[in-house]
């Protein structure tokens, strides 16, 4: 994981890349939940993610805002 933090006014940042799993990972083992939000931006490409046993497409510049306590 890269990370890399940002200054904004009084506010900061930080901008997390993450490597997405391998083909044929199972994500169904790994469905969670927590109490803040948790964001996704789609800079290229597109994948598949499953929020609330729903299947959502992510494409490049669509953000995806999931709720907290929400299984995903």
């Amino acid at each position: 994981m890269q990370s890399i933090s940002l200054e904004y006014g009084d506010a900061l940042f930080r901008l997390l890349k993450v490597k997405i799993a391998p083909n044929g990972f199972d994500e169904k083992r790994i469905t969670h939940n927590h109490r803040f939000y948790e964001f996704h931006f789609a800079f290229k490409g597109s994948y598949n993610y499953t929020v609330a046993d729903k299947q959502i497409t992510l494409k490049k510049d669509q953000f995806l805002i999931i709720p907290p306590s929400t299984p995903h």
